[in-house]
């Protein structure tokens, strides 16, 4: 399904998970080119409730959010936190499926 937007669209966002899942920082990819990165208001469950303001282009748009460890340091096998315990070897990163905005010209 796409939904329809505008030049000023606004994303509703809410990133949560358990407290012992550490989220260095949720990125927003518009056409997957990162334009936002957000910092998590904490770190018990709910990561960040808010809205994010897009500026879009006439046409056709995907958008895309990531939630997890930072990529620029991420190392295969790094501890995360009690997640690295339970899950040896693993950091955590989430993806949302794609969201598909239409803006009018």
């Amino acid at each position: 399904e796409t939904t329809q937007g505008s030049s000023n669209t606004t994303l509703s966002l809410k990133v949560q998970s358990a407290p012992w899942v550490f989220v260095d920082s949720i990125r927003v990819y518009v056409d997957g080119n990162l334009v936002q990165t957000i910092q998590p208001e904490s770190n018990d469950t709910v990561k960040f409730d808010g809205d994010v303001a897009l500026e879009l282009t006439g046409g056709n748009h995907w958008v895309v959010v990531e939630a997890g460890t930072e990529l620029e340091n991420h190392i295969p096998g790094t501890n995360r936190g009690t997640f690295g315990v339970v899950y040896r070897n693993h950091t955590p990163i989430a993806i949302t499926n794609p969201i598909f905005v239409e803006v009018s010209n």
